[in-house]
């Protein structure tokens, strides 16, 4: 019974439970999300246990196991995936449509406005001189921008709405993300037996609504927990997990093209995950409305780009047609759109007052970035480390302004432009400004005989070549270790138009010994050895106990094999024989410049011995190839020229050249079509100099043929046949016609030099002249002793009419005749004073062989000149004649100028040279490889030497370039400055003491070796400007001084008495005073006591004897005293330092004046010097002050006007011996005579009365008589003739002396005066008749005023020079008494005995020292002396060969009084000196000095010092005599020439009228790179690279520079001529340069294309005919231009990419027409499929009434049985109770 109780009860609980599920599903059945449940029943069997826990076979009831939710995963996710597609398109579907409404506003859309811009163009091509269309014309245009900026705006707007949105729906998505996160914390925490329907309903139904917005994929849990990724893939980025939510973020992308975004980026919007403060993209975002609105905004941003494209096309096409014509005033056309301008963003510091402006220069501007710019306080850097100064700064087509004053760390942007057509404007400001007239026409020459006619049938675009890429063969650099290997000869690249300029170097291999040898092995060597093929070894030992730096690496060892010193401090030889070693683990290479390995091994302790892998490259290896440069055309423009075979198989289109390429090497390594092109080699080009020729009456060249052999192979590759008398001008034509294809550059001049025309006082030179076949023109003119001025004027006044120019040298001696065209120059009746010789001259100003004398004689006064052909190439070469005696043959040679290592170009005279330099820079360096397996030895020398100049030293300069730290131009010419002055002497100026520093900014110009400097001081710095970088260097030198303690202050009020107790003794650089004594006197001042000391000091014989001085000052505390000469080496033995000490001082005076030690006295610098050098001058030239107010005040401050000029020789190899000499010009006053006659061949006696009168000084003498006597040498006549004047009591009076110095048997007698200011002077102003017939001093007979005075200049050994002795003359004789007047000598080591000077009266100190002479040399054993008086002193000179030693050993005191010979008077050994004479070096009985120039050598250094104060010798500046045997003994190296740094390049200067000469020695000037071409200012075009020829290395660098590729340019003139033979075939030239460009063959239709024209002639055209294309310098309004602007409208150049614009605009409308109907039909789909799957689904969970009252009645039925049962039941209970 109690079972049938729970049977019952179980099914009124089940079916209450059912009753109320299907009440539930009822209630809701209009519930958003709701899914229908139903219940699910279960037995209660009796194993399961019931109520009564009773077991039998009937059961126990019924239960609920579930109320089941109805979901099926599938169902829901395809209704989740429909919603998403559905949604996307339907959100794409609406914009799109607005969009296509966007682009076609009613009457206003880009098409409307682009067909009335072309309308009114067609307006102004009918009536192109009208201004009214073009005013309409220019509204036009101006309307056309404004629509694309309109569209672009509109598109603008629409894209940002879209991206509006897409924020709009990502706020939603995150909203939906974050519930469904809660739902999830939900789910997980409910029961985990039951299941939280209606939170999965609320998770479904979220999840159904994020479907809407963005597609997903799902995952669930045990407890319906779901996990969301992104996407349709299952694999996408987790926006919901179980435990977390994500948010999205969206972003526009920066990308200006979207065609071009990375994977960062969705369609130019990137979504973004964000987690916390990491944010990460993602790509899955596939469907939804997210995924439509970023569609969308992408397809937008594609129709942006399609409008730009439009606008870029628009902008360019016009304005490139534009360009090309003229506007209606004649003028190029400008840009008529300007496209681009980008915006500026700044960011400035505070108080920046910069403004920065935009200016657009080119007229299509696509920044494809942002570039910002700082500010670091000097100069401006961009975001690519580019530096810029300045307020303007141009970059990628703009002007960047900057105004105002910018503040460290100010920034600024340039923001690169997102959407062109929105900055397209209309740039035209006036309707004449269009450019309607063709700027290019079409002629044919009038002198045409064919009926052909040339047009323009268009244009076309120049093809590609197809050949690899320059950036895409060579690594971009000139490092050897960087170059290119090739497998073989051929095209190894294209030069493209990207490309600014470049440089090509090739190389040779070099041996190389390679280790394979690790860290760890090195570590253990024991020894390193190498053998070259020459010999040459290396060998070191390496110890544990080397104190040097140990080898713990391979790099290691690399460095010591560099270094040249082993770690025991053993020095070795390896970079000296031309080895380099680059070292790493695991390799170490050592690379040899020229010789091969024989041997190279390492000896180890860990592995034994390691020998080297060695390579040497074969003969052929070691050499580099040639690099060749074509045009596509075949020209060959740089390079070597090729052998008809090589060309013949390199130029096809395969090799990328035209079809109708003609090989062509006219212009080879010249500037074609003003390409700039650099070739060199070390070894320079072949040059012949041929053609030239000197000959009395006519032209001598014969009749011949003459043959070219451009390789010198003796294979003919040219014949030109050469007329009679031919002109080398002809010849010259002849050879460019006829073989200037063959690679051989040829040029001619005609120039004549004629040498100096001697003349006494002045002449007349006459002529006849004239070039070619002009008539000859008479010239006369009167020309002055060496200046022919005055000629050349004349020649020059008719130089037009006979075609030659005068040319003066700067000497004005000489003058050069030149016809530039080449043509014969012809002299006739020619008539001088004195004959000349005339020669050409070659290209290089060098004398040729062909000279002739021209004089008045009736058989030498005419001449006929044929100028120098030059002929070059970089192969060798020969020319051959069939006339064997022809002028016009020879072979080629290196000369060296051309294309060699160096760039030479002289004066129009020649007398200056210009030496620029070619380098390779880094690749002639020494380079090696990190890894150890590459090594590089840098092998270039570079050299050019001055050649001896009239017996001057010969210089040599050659510079190791590997040595040089930088390679450059300037660097190079540096190196060969210094080289060459290392042996020239050095020139220095040293001033005076200075107390006080000079104010700073004090300035001083100062002249040296042709070059203007300023030196300028601040504080105690000396700085020098102008002329050659670094040549002078100037600076203070600090002067040591005494200064005193503090001292008593002296005044009126308590002055100081000085009576007694007043002496002291003071050291004045290094010279001990005697006794100095302070006057006894009453001082009432400081100052009066200073002032007294320092006259007491300097009345100091010991001093002044030794030419000391000092400065006494009062400080206001303290005396202070400065040496005055301090440092100045007016003697090169002066090594003292400049002092001033007070030793001794007394102490009554002490106690006012503090000088001593004990009373606080000290050194102290006190004083500076100004020293002034320039190292190592050629010239020896001299650094001098121009006069000028500035340099007269600054002289003074800087102390230099006592200043010091000295002149220091280098080091000879050794002492030169004695009486050896050289001899130098000196400036000084004078007066020449003529030429006068040799009185060693025939004597003069003088008899009667011989008179002469002179001024010295300007101050006039009396009337001088020569005594009369028989001269038998010029010397001895030269000498009476000094003393006679030098004896006038009115210059006596006057204190004025001369010298006369004889000048040898080609000159004459020279009177100079002995002052050494500027105020010298000599001037003759009467000779009586007899006198003047030998001396020739009247202006009558040659005799003029000199300012420059030759002297020879003796060394000697050993000398004995006396005191300062008296000076006797004939107003102050002196007279030896016949007793005391004996004195003893010991000379070269041999004892005189007692010597007697003669009693006489002796009225000169000349004819004392020749008395003194003669009694020496009359000594018994003595072997000979010289006795000189040197103005002040008698000077004993030894003339002995060896063992020289000269002692005076007693003078009687009668004599010694004036002598003063012995050392107590002053005298002394006086070794190693110079003294003064003649050119003809006899001094005897003649006064032959120069006031204050010192001479002396240094015995020990081996040098020689001259020196000469300026205070009191200003005027003696002092050159050498070119004569390198004897200048060379005293070190004294110099040339004539000056040679300097002027505009970083070396200018070589003559000095001498005559031209520059410089050479080059064989085998000297080499280099690691074989052949280099250098390229710039290329032309629009490809060129072509080809290696060929010379070594099989084939290795070779490239660097470049590239740009952007440049616009169109307007197209080049060319002339068209018809070939003299073929009249098929057509030479093209270009207009402008004449430069052959190409040739065409005509075919039948008269067709052919070149340079961009499609070109056509119609008609029969003759040979020799010529036709133009050439500016159209007229007719402005002839409208061919517009015309073509309005082909731009229709498809003429659609398939060249330009016009076209409307279809363009059409094409795109009806794409986005396409895309709204393909999106609609795609939305009408998704929208079925979306219902289709919502039907489903909504089948299975939505709530049916139907079925649910249904059930609902099923299930009362149920509940209502079972209460029947319960019922039952219960009565069968009570009936059982009532039974019981």
């Amino acid at each position: 019974m109690g079972s049938l109780f729970e049977i019952a009860k179980s099914g009124i609980q089940a079916y209450r439970q059912a009753l109320a599920v299907t009440g539930q599903n009822i209630a809701n059945v209009n519930t958003e999300g709701y899914s229908k449940r139903d219940v699910a029943l279960e037995e209660i069997g009796g194993v399961q246990g019931g109520v009564t826990d009773v077991s039998d076979q009937s059961g126990l009831g019924v239960r609920v196991e579930e109320i089941r939710r109805s979901f099926n995963e599938y169902i829901t996710e395809r209704l989740r995936s429909s919603h998403s597609s559905y949604e996307q398109i339907n959100q794409f579907s609406k914009e799109i449509n607005i969009l296509e409404n966007d682009l076609l506003p009613e009457g206003s859309d880009l098409s409307t406005f682009i067909g009335k811009f072309f309308s009114s163009l067609q307006e102004i091509a009918a009536a192109p001189e009208d201004s009214a269309p073009r005013t309409i014309a220019m509204e036009a245009g101006k309307d056309l921008a404004n629509a694309f900026n309109d569209n672009s705006a509109r598109l603008s707007q629409t894209q940002n709405g879209a991206f509006t949105q897409t924020k709009l729906v990502l706020d939603k998505v995150n909203i939906l993300s974050t519930e469904l996160a809660n739902v999830n914390a939900k789910l997980k925490s409910a029961g985990a037996t039951t299941k939280a329907n209606d939170l999965l309903d609320t998770r479904d139904l979220l999840l159904e609504q994020l479907s809407k917005e963005i597609e997903f994929t799902t995952a669930y849990g045990n407890r319906g927990d779901v996990t969301i990724r992104l996407g349709n893939s299952g694999q996408g980025p987790v926006l919901v997990s179980p435990n977390d939510n994500f948010k999205l973020r969206a972003k526009v992308t920066e990308n200006a093209d979207f065609r071009y975004a990375f994977e960062t980026t969705v369609n130019n919007i990137s979504i973004f995950m964000v987690d916390g403060t990491t944010e990460k993209t993602t790509t899955q975002i596939t469907g939804g409305k997210l995924a439509g609105l970023v569609n969308f905004y992408a397809y937008v941003q594609e129709v942006r780009s399609s409008i730009d494209d439009i606008a870029f096309r628009v902008a360019k096409d016009f304005n490139e047609i534009q360009k090309n014509g003229k506007d209606l005033t004649g003028k190029l056309g400008k840009d008529m759109f300007m496209l681009g301008l980008p915006q500026i963003e700044k960011n400035l510091i505070s108080e920046s007052a910069l403004q920065v402006s935009l200016d657009q220069i080119n007229s299509v501007v696509n920044f494809k970035e942002n570039i910002e710019f700082k500010f670091d306080g000097s100069k401006w850097t961009d975001n690519k480390n580019n530096s810029y100064k300045g307020e303007s700064i141009d970059f990628n087509g703009v002007t960047i302004t900057l105004s105002g004053i910018p503040v460290k760390g100010d920034r600024f942007t340039i923001n690169a432009t997102d959407n062109l057509s929105s900055s397209l404007r209309f740039n035209l400001k006036s309707g004449n400004e269009f450019a309607a007239s063709a700027f290019k026409l079409a002629e044919s020459s009038t002198d045409n005989l064919g009926t052909g006619e040339l047009s323009i049938d268009g244009s076309y675009k120049v093809p590609a070549s197809g050949i690899t890429k320059v950036e895409d063969v060579f690594s971009n650099s000139d490092n050897s270790l960087l170059a290119t290997s090739f497998l073989k000869d051929g095209v190894v690249a294209s030069i493209g138009r990207n490309i600014n300029e470049i440089s090509l170097r090739s190389f040779g291999l070099q041996p190389q010994a390679q280790f394979v040898i690790t860290d760890d092995q090195a570590k253990t060597i024991n020894s390193f050895s190498l053998t070259l093929n020459n010999g040459n070894n290396v060998s070191i030992t390496f110890s544990s106990s080397d104190k040097g730096h140990p080898v713990t690496n391979v790099r290691d060892l690399a460095d010591i094999l560099n270094s040249g010193v082993s770690p025991g401090g053993s020095s070795f030889s390896f970079s000296s024989y031309g080895l380099v070693a680059s070292g790493a683990n695991g390799a170490l290479t050592i690379a040899s410049n020229d010789q091969d390995f024989t041997a190279a091994n390492i000896s180890t302790r860990s592995s034994g011995t390691l020998n080297a892998i060695v390579s040497n490259p074969t003969a052929s290896q070691k050499e580099a190839t040639n690099i060749n440069i074509f045009t596509r055309e075949g020209m060959h423009i740089a390079g070597t020229p090729l052998k008809v075979q090589d060309y013949t198989a390199l130029i096809n289109e395969d090799n990328g050249f035209f079809l109708d390429a003609v090989y062509n090497a006219e212009y080879i390594n010249k500037d074609y079509r003003n390409i700039e092109v650099e070739t060199a080699n070390p070894l320079s080009d072949f040059t012949l100099i041929t053609g030239h020729s000197a000959s009395r009456t006519s032209n001598p060249v014969s009749s011949q043929t003459l043959s070219v052999d451009t390789f010198n192979d003796s294979v003919i590759d040219k014949t030109l046949a050469i007329p009679v008398s031919s002109s080398s001008q002809f010849t010259l034509k002849e050879f460019k016609e006829k073989a200037s294809k063959t690679g051989i550059t040829a040029e001619a001049v005609t120039r004549v030099s004629l040498d100096p025309i001697d003349v006494t006082i002045s002449g007349t030179v006459s002529m006849s002249i004239a070039a070619g076949l002009r008539d000859a023109v008479s010239v006369s003119a009167s020309i002055l002793p060496d200046d022919l001025s005055n000629l050349s004027k004349e020649l020059n006044k008719v130089s037009e009419i006979t075609g030659v120019k005068a040319i003066l040298t700067s000497d004005k001696k000489r003058i050069i005749l030149e016809n530039s065209e080449a043509e014969d120059i012809k002299i006739t009746n020619f008539s001088a004073p004195n004959s000349t010789t005339a020669t050409v001259l070659d290209q290089y100003y060098r004398n040729t062989s062909s000279s002739i004398s021209l004089s008045s004689s009736s058989g030498s006064n005419s001449a006929v000149f044929t100028g120098a052909i030059k002929l070059s190439s970089s192969v060798d070469f020969a020319l051959t004649s069939t006339d064997g005696s022809s002028s016009l043959t020879g072979d080629a040679a290196y000369i060296g100028f051309d294309n060699g290592l160096g760039k030479f170009e002289w004066s129009d005279t020649g007398e200056s040279l210009t030496i620029d330099s070619i380098n390779y820079g880094i690749a002639d360096k020494s380079t090696s490889s990190n890894d150890g397996t590459f090594a590089s030895k840098g092998m270039g020398v570079v050299h050019f030497k001055l050649p001896a100049v009239d017996g001057s030293s010969i210089f040599m300069s050659q510079v190791n370039l590997d040595n040089l730290e930088t390679i450059n131009n300037k660097e190079v010419l540096k190196a060969h400055l210094a080289d060459i002055r290392d042996e020239s002497p050095d020139i220095r100026v040293v001033g005076s003491v200075i107390n006080t520093l000079p104010i700073s900014g004090t300035k001083l110009s100062m002249q040296f070796e042709g070059q203007t400097y300023t030196l300028e001081t601040k504080e105690n710095e000396v700085t020098v400007s102008g002329g050659e970088e670094d040549r002078i260097q100037a600076f203070f030198t600090p002067v040591s001084g005494w200064t005193g303690g503090n001292a008593t202050e002296i005044t009126s009020e308590n002055s100081f008495t000085v009576s007694s107790g007043n002496t002291l003794q003071v050291s004045v650089d290094g010279t001990l005073s005697g006794t100095v004594t302070l006057p006894a006197a009453t001082y009432s001042s400081n100052s009066a006591i200073a002032s007294a000391l320092q006259t007491a000091i300097n009345a100091d014989s010991n001093l002044s004897n030794a030419g000391k001085s000092v400065s006494v000052k009062w400080t206001g505390t303290k005396y202070e005293i400065v040496s005055n000469t301090g440092r100045q080496t007016y003697s090169i033995t002066d090594t003292t330092v400049a002092s001033v000490k007070v030793t001794a001082i007394d102490s009554t005076i002490e106690a006012n004046l503090k000088l001593s030690h004990s009373n606080g006295a000290k050194v102290s610098i006190n004083g500076y010097q100004l020293g002034i050098v320039g190292s190592g001058s050629v010239s020896a030239s001299q650094i001098t002050f121009p006069n000028n107010s500035q340099n007269t005040t600054s002289k003074t401050s800087l102390g230099l006007d006592d200043a010091i000029a000295n002149i220091e020789g280098k080091a000879a190899t050794d002492n030169p011996t004695n009486r050896s000499y050289f001899d130098i010009n000196v400036k000084t006053g004078s007066w020449t005579s003529g030429t006068v006659s040799n009185l060693s061949s025939a004597s003069i006696t003088l008899s009667g009365t011989n008179t002469i009168a002179l001024k010295v000084d300007d101050v006039a003498s009396g009337t001088i008589t020569v005594p009369n006597a028989t001269y038998s040498t010029n010397v001895n006549f030269a000498a009476e003739l000094e003393e006679a004047i030098n004896n006038d009591s009115t210059l006596l009076a006057a204190g004025k002396s001369v010298s006369v110095l004889y000048q040898g048997t080609s000159g004459g007698y020279q009177i100079v005066s002995h002052n050494s200011t500027s105020s010298a002077s000599v001037e003759v102003t009467s000779v009586s008749t007899a006198l003047e017939s030998h001396t020739k001093f009247t202006s009558a007979n040659g005799g003029v005023q000199s300012d420059s005075s030759k002297y020879r200049v003796k060394y000697t050994d050993a000398a004995w020079l006396g005191g300062l002795a008296t000076v006797v003359s004939s107003a102050s004789t002196l007279t030896i008494p016949n007793s005391g007047n004996t004195f003893q000598v010991t000379i070269d080591g041999t004892a005189s005995g007692s010597l007697t000077l003669p009693n006489a009266t002796y009225s000169s100190n000349v004819d004392i020292a020749s008395a003194l002479q003669t009694a020496i040399n009359g000594a018994s054993g003595i072997s000979g002396v010289e006795v000189k008086w040197t103005g002040s002193a008698y000077k004993i000179i030894s003339t002995s060969t060896s063992s020289q030693n000269v002692l005076v050993t007693s003078v009687d005191s009668a004599i010694e009084t004036n002598l003063k010979l012995t050392a107590a008077n002053g005298a002394a050994e006086n070794d190693f000196s110079f003294d003064l004479f003649d050119p003809t070096g006899s001094g005897l009985k003649r006064e032959i000095f120069l006031k204050d120039v010192n001479f002396e050598w240094n015995s020990s250094d081996k040098n020689i010092s001259i020196t000469r104060k300026l205070d009191s010798a200003p005027l003696h500046e002092i050159s050498f005599v070119e004569d390198s045997t004897n200048n060379e003994k005293f070190g004294i190296k110099v040339h004539p020439y000056t040679i300097g740094l002027v505009n970083d390049k070396i200018k070589i200067s003559s000095n001498n009228g005559k031209p520059v000469e410089i050479g080059f020695d064989s085998n000297v000037t080499k280099s690691r790179v074989g052949n280099s071409i250098n390229l710039s200012n290329l032309p629009p075009e490809e060129l072509i690279v080809v290696i060929k020829g010379a070594g099989t290395a084939r290795r070779v660098s490239a660097s470049f520079s590239t740009q952007e590729i440049p616009s169109e340019k307007v197209k080049e003139n060319l002339t068209f001529t018809v070939d003299s033979v073929n009249d098929k075939l057509i030479h093209i030239k270009d207009k402008d340069t004449g430069h052959t460009i190409a040739e065409r063959t005509l075919s039948d239709t008269g067709r052919f294309k070149i340079a961009g024209y499609n070109l056509k002639i119609n008609g029969t055209p003759k040979v020799s005919d010529s036709f133009f294309i050439t500016d159209n310098l007229g007719g402005v309004g002839d409208g061919r231009n517009i015309l073509a602007m309005i082909d731009l409208q229709e498809d003429k150049y659609a398939v060249e990419g330009k016009g076209n614009f409307q279809n363009l605009f059409s094409d795109l409308v009806a794409s986005v027409g396409s895309s709204v109907q393909s999106t609609n039909l795609n939305l009408s789909s998704a929208e079925m499929i979306r219902d289709a799957a919502a039907g489903s689904a909504s089948e299975l969970s939505g709530v049916n009434m139907d079925e649910e009252a249904a059930q609902l009645i099923e299930y009362q039925q149920a509940y209502q049985a079972s209460a029947r049962v319960l019922q039952t039941a219960r009565e069968l209970f009570d009936a059982l109770i009532d039974r019981i």
